[in-house]
């Protein structure tokens, strides 16, 4: 069976003798969780996002996009206050950012922090904008969230590494160690193959920006 939508995947795992009472949701979850680790390990160029920020003066934190999964850049758009172009730098702990006067200036560092109160990421801008800037942030997102019919973002050639995902969840699950490492090491080994294919789809483009590829947990 041609393997193409959410439902497709679940149909898959599912015919492997799984209740659809006690599994349909939980496959449902799980497909997504894998999209995400795929898109996370194998950086795919399709995620690569852009946003415009407009600052107010006075005024340093802006909620990053709920899509959001890390940074690539920071930059003042070509338009902005004369200085076009112009890379913003990271600080990169919270004691930097505390030993930082809170004065009014034009924004040259960034700092991304989380609030749990508000389930978001922020980024803060230090000096704290004197003035309206328009700074462009490029940024790696997370897929969408599939469900029903839903097509993964992923090759179409690579979308059984969902269903083997879901069969190691299913069998962990079920307490069969043996069936859910098989499956485990087929997700792994075939993902380094993707990833590979990917870096040599792309060779002769543009550098990528280096990042952290997580693994699963």
């Amino acid at each position: 069976m041609a393997l193409l939508t959410l439902e497709d995947i679940k149909n898959e795992v599912l015919g492997h003798g799984f209740s659809a009472q006690n599994y349909a949701a939980r496959i449902d979850n799980w497909a997504n969780e894998a999209q995400q680790k795929i898109y996370r390990k194998a950086d795919l160029q399709e995620n690569i996002r852009s946003i415009e920020i407009e600052t107010e003066s006075d005024i340093d934190s802006y909620a990053l996009p709920s899509d959001y999964q890390r940074l690539i850049s920071v930059l003042y758009d070509e338009n902005s206050a004369g200085i076009s172009g112009a890379n913003l730098y990271p600080i990169e702990t919270v004691k930097e950012l505390d030993e930082i006067d809170k004065e009014l200036g034009t924004p040259t560092r960034y700092f991304i922090t989380y609030l749990p109160d508000q389930n978001n990421r922020f980024i803060l801008f230090r000096p704290y904008p004197n003035t309206n800037y328009k700074i462009i942030l490029r940024y790696r997102g997370n897929p969408s969230m599939l469900s029903g019919t839903d097509t993964p973002q992923i090759p179409v050639d690579y979308i059984y590494l969902i269903v083997e995902y879901c069969l190691y969840k299913a069998y962990l699950a079920e307490g069969d160690i043996e069936m859910s490492n098989t499956h485990k090491a087929i997700f792994d080994k075939d993902l380094i193959q993707f990833v590979g294919d990917v870096q040599s789809d792309r060779q002769d483009g543009p550098t990528q920006v280096e990042g952290a590829w997580p693994g699963y947990e």
